[in-house]
């Protein structure tokens, strides 16, 4: 059977998840199948130009495959299924793009009146339906002379689950939301107790109830309450009104995620006004996701063969069920991604071939004509995976052999530590030694230097911090390899991660991170870390989101912020020890969305002179300058404002680079989420240049290299728009000539 299709080890069984099956189609019989690649395109819009024997769809851009089925004269309900490069067919879920989240939002309070609730089955003597007048419609749940319950049909498998409802207890009666329902002697439920002013977690086995846990909460008959029931982790939660009474358990065994709704007592109702179910997301190789066209189950016109109406699918395992006369030919539009890489760090390549197949409720297969052939192109340029969320370097970084290498993750749902590299001057990139790479995963505190044929690289998570290290390919024994994996620097629990790095060559390192405020430790050349010591242990304020840089005598400068928006720097001279501090400036942000308002450092080759940029709470970027021991004033980079905390990062969506004694800034512009330059060549900073345009960007970071004619070129690696999740990461690049 499909998986999806039937809620297995369930009492309770929907028509949609376990339909009849129709007869399979002859592989050769029309029609067969279009191409849609404007995702944004109207549901019955003119499709692509029809296909040849092998369409090619980019990775990580959404499109759309309309298939047709012959009607059985029954009701059915169908699923799609892959094969990659020939090898098995397999289910194609639903888990949406760019952020891969499983979940089903509900709205009944602009529902029309007297609909049903397709969403919802109803047993028993319940009967389930839209009810109220617009703008203020709820689904009315009803219980007739006996008890009832209403389950939400889910549109995928539950492993894990969040199932919230805003709803109105009854005025009489009594009502609990129930999980994991076999029957009514096995379940587990949520008591709303309004005499006893509490709410109640309850098992019942084999008609037994055991308490599991209560809490006290402002309920009564007939009021309004939001309630989530959740189970994650082997942890089985329930919250009423947004943390006003919570209880916690252990999910108790056996007891299944599936089977959600509600049970009601004889003659009582209950009015839910919206409804959210979120399941366990990941990131496959294929999966069907949203669409800004259309909702799931709008019908979708024969437009090049059928001759009904059949479905369009959108983050849904499953078509809705559909009924019409026998023989009938419906067209059915499914909305798809292909992505570059997947959960554990699984690539799809150019060239790749992915067949379609809709199957019927018994896998058999259902669609008409050839199966769809699809090849995968990789456009250049095009990293995907997910982007570090840190504000501090982490590539691309150049190897003497011309090898470009970057840090990223290749899925949101997956934090798996990758090195990705490129032969080819970023046209493509892929892993290496992915075997060897580190196990520490969460990478949002991250900081990188290259040296020598190494990439030194900090790493801080909540409980601690590490080092590693990855040799490139000039590296003298050991090229393309990891070479040093989760070495241990300190144990700190941070209350957020925020890590900077500062490298010398002869092995002698200064780490700096964030616990309840920044500590520091020092590595000596022999590899021996010192106890960590605060770094700014006067300060009245919490001191967060440090940047720190070597110079070439060795001194480690760093600049910092704290929770009163100041910008601090300070240096440690490796024989005199921690200098004192100086005010960069005030003003900058003080909340922790924005902790992190220093941009990396940079030290001007042909001066020496340190350049310390930092975005203040308007959301514009400055610069001042350490010069032979003398702060500059301060100079305005950009009019901004720079977009900041995007995607929870905590960080400007800037980097700055230099060029032996000019500076260059990559930085993303609120309003339009695009990417511009500004540079300064010794005269003050330019306007800005627009460099990538048509994006919801989000981080950017860079290196420069030289050309290999005699220039310099700006390489970096920005997020085109993944709001957190995947498939988005590019490469990008110019010629820094403006100060010729």
């Amino acid at each position: 059977m499909v998986r999806g299709m039937c809620l297995a080890g369930s009492a309770v069984l929907s028509l949609a998840a376990c339909a009849m099956p129709v007869s399979s189609a002859a592989p050769d019989e029309e029609p067969a199948f279009r191409i849609q690649t404007d995702a944004a395109a109207a549901l019955d819009a003119p499709f692509d130009a029809a296909p040849d024997d092998r369409p090619v769809i980019n990775a990580d851009a959404p499109f759309r495959l309309r298939m047709a089925a012959r009607s059985g004269g029954a009701d059915q309900v169908f699923a799609l299924e892959y094969r990659r490069n020939g090898g098995a067919w397999t289910p194609v879920e639903a888990h949406d793009f760019p952020l891969p989240k499983r979940e089903l939002e509900i709205d009944y309070r602009r529902a029309e009146p007297g609909g049903a609730a397709p969403d919802w089955r109803a047993d028993g003597s319940a009967r389930a339906m839209i009810a109220g007048p617009d703008e203020s419609s709820a689904l009315r749940v009803e219980a007739g002379a006996d008890p009832a319950y209403a389950f939400l049909v889910p549109p995928w498998p539950l492993e894990a689950f969040s199932f919230a409802v805003e709803l109105d207890l009854p005025e009489q009666g009594a009502a609990s939301l129930v999980f994991g329902h076999q029957s009514a002697s096995d379940e587990g439920r949520l008591v709303f107790d309004a005499e006893a002013g509490v709410i109640r977690l309850e098992l019942v086995q084999a008609g037994v109830v055991t308490v599991l846990g209560e809490a006290e909460a402002p309920i009564a008959p007939g009021e309004g309450v939001l309630v989530e029931v959740k189970s994650e982790d082997g942890v089985l939660e329930a919250d009423v009104g947004d943390g006003v009474a919570v209880v916690s358990v252990a999910h108790p065994a056996g007891v299944p995620a599936e089977a959600l709704g509600l049970h009601l007592t004889a003659g009582s109702v209950v009015d839910i006004h919206w409804v959210e179910l979120a399941g366990e997301a990941s990131t496959p190789r294929v999966s069907l996701v949203s669409s800004p066209a259309f909702d799931h189950g709008e019908a979708a016109a024969a437009v090049f063969a059928g001759d009904a109406d059949g479905f369009a699918v959108s983050t849904r395992d499953v078509t809705p069920v559909w009924s019409t006369a026998p023989g009938a030919v419906g067209e059915f539009v499914w909305s798809l991604v292909i992505r570059r890489f997947a959960d554990g760090a699984l690539l799809n390549e150019d060239g790749d071939v992915f067949e379609f197949r809709m199957v019927d409720a018994d896998g058999a297969r259902a669609s008409l004509g050839a199966d769809p052939a699809i090849t995968l192109r990789v456009p250049d340029g095009h990293l995907g995976g997910t982007f570090v969320e840190t504000p501090g370097r982490i590539g691309p970084f150049l190897s003497e052999t011309g090898a470009l290498y970057f840090i990223m993750e290749p899925a949101e749902t997956d934090n798996l530590f990758m090195m990705v590299k490129s032969e080819d001057g970023g046209r493509t990139w892929r892993e290496v030694d992915g075997d060897g790479r580190p196990a520490t995963g969460d990478l949002e505190a991250v900081d990188a230097r290259l040296i020598d044929g190494t990439i030194h690289i900090l790493h801080q998570i909540t409980d601690r911090v590490v080092l590693h290290s990855f040799n490139t390919a000039d590296h003298p024994s050991a090229p393309d390899q990891w070479a040093v994996t989760d070495a241990p620097v300190a144990e700190v629990e941070a209350i957020s991660q925020m890590a900077t790095l500062a490298a010398r060559p002869d092995g002698a390192m200064t780490a700096i991170f964030l616990g309840d405020q920044l500590y520091m430790t020092r590595r000596s050349p022999e590899g021996a870390w010192s106890p960590m010591a605060p770094l700014d242990p006067d300060t009245g304020a919490i001191t967060v989101g440090p940047q720190a840089v070597s110079g070439a005598d060795g001194v480690v400068h760093v600049a910092y912020a704290d929770t009163s928006g100041s910008v601090w720097l300070r240096t440690i001279d490796p024989d005199r020890g921690l200098g004192p501090r100086r005010r960069i400036a005030d003003g900058a942000v003080t909340g922790e969305d924005d902790y992190g308002a220093v941009l990396p450092l940079v030290i001007l080759d042909e001066t020496g002179a340190l350049v310390i940029a930092y975005r203040l709470a308007d959301g514009t970027l400055w610069e001042r300058r350490l010069v032979s021991g003398t702060l500059t004033d301060a100079a305005q980079i950009a009019t901004g404002p720079v977009i900041t905390n995007a995607v929870d990062s905590q960080q400007a969506a800037a980097d700055l680079v230099s060029d032996g004694a000019t500076l260059h800034v990559l930085l993303v512009d609120t309003e339009t989420r695009a990417i511009y330059s500004v540079h300064e060549c010794g005269a003050g900073w330019s306007e800005t240049v627009l460099r990538v345009d048509g994006i919801l960007g989000s981080w950017v970071r860079g290196a420069v290299h030289p050309d290999g004619q005699g220039g310099s070129v700006y390489r970096y690696v920005y997020d085109a728009g993944s709001n957190g999740g995947s498939g988005l990461n590019r490469y990008g690049e110019f010629a820094l000539d403006m100060c010729e």
